[in-house]
């Protein structure tokens, strides 16, 4: 990364956040397409069938937007400890798809009928659904480690990936979205 060689280098001040995918208010969250189409949540609050691949079991671990927001404030106390470093931002703890889909199920009350597949057949069915780039990322386990935020800045992120899938998808009831 030229940024890090140039602090090496040049010592260039940069600091580096690697927020995991984004959640909360403003904002689509991930859905079980591998990207943030909002009609995965609107067939889902229409309690119409829904098809998605078969991935109950793979990790997701979301980063609440302003708890990435405070990461910001919080490594300004601590500029000479943050320099040259590159941070995980997310929410503490992976949970897997099925609890992720759970959670919007249970919240928007939803009684569709979810049908699992083969991924590949996802791409297939829905044409802006893309394997490369969108369900082979979905695919992947995406769990990480914030403790060296934690143990250097104070990192303390304050809502899980549930709770900002829920507030998510609250906003995007409120502002009429979905």
């Amino acid at each position: 990364m030229k940024a890090l060689n140039d602090w090496k280098e040049k010592q260039f001040p940069v600091t580096i956040f690697r927020p995991t995918n984004i959640i909360g208010e403003t904002r689509v969250p991930l859905e079980l397409w591998g990207g943030r189409n909002i009609l995965f949540y609107q067939k889902l609050k229409n309690h119409e069938p829904l098809v998605i691949p078969a991935c109950d079991s793979i990790m997701v671990q979301s980063g609440y937007n302003w708890d990435l927001a405070s990461a910001f404030v919080k490594a300004l106390d601590f500029p000479e400890a943050v320099r040259g470093e590159v941070f995980i931002i997310s929410s503490e703890k992976a949970i897997t798809l099925g609890q992720f889909l759970q959670t919007a199920v249970d919240f928007l009350g939803s009684k569709s009928n979810i049908i699992r597949v083969p991924p590949k057949d996802i791409c297939q069915m829905y044409p802006d659904v893309r394997w490369h780039f969108g369900m082979d990322f979905l695919m992947e386990h995406m769990c990480f480690d914030i403790s060296k935020a934690r143990k250097t800045f104070g990192y303390d992120p304050k809502v899980s990936t549930r709770e900002g899938l829920e507030r998510s998808l609250k906003w995007l009831i409120d502002n009429g979205k979905i």
